[in-house]
């Protein structure tokens, strides 16, 4: 069952409704592996922070989530660049997003 992505109404912050859809689009995409989706706030912007266990790579899951961040930072000017656009505006964004693949340790068998 996929579930369709929420449009923005207004209403909902841009960070909050970039949150939802990547979970929707993630567990689209990846039924069988649990994220754990957060976002946060901080002085000049927020971020969304992505964790999870084995499954897809990281490469895997950029290709998704990647969308719904607004900008890049130039490290040679030292400036957040905001890239606008039309998918950011109606299906959310954040300034910063980070993606953290876990590998799964195989447990030691004692003999």
């Amino acid at each position: 069952m996929n579930k369709e992505l929420i449009k923005s109404d207004g209403k909902i912050k841009p960070r909050i409704l970039a949150t939802k859809n990547i979970r929707i689009e993630l567990k689209n995409n990846f039924p069988d592996t649990k994220f754990s989706i957060k976002s946060s706030v901080f002085a000049n912007g927020d971020s969304i922070h992505i964790s999870w266990h084995g499954g897809p790579g990281n490469k895997e899951v950029r290709k998704i989530v990647d969308k719904y961040q607004s900008g890049t930072f130039d490290i040679y000017t030292d400036c957040y660049e905001y890239h606008d656009s039309d998918f950011n505006r109606t299906y959310g964004e954040a300034k910063y997003i980070q993606c953290f693949r876990r590998k799964i340790k195989k447990k030691k068998k004692w003999n």
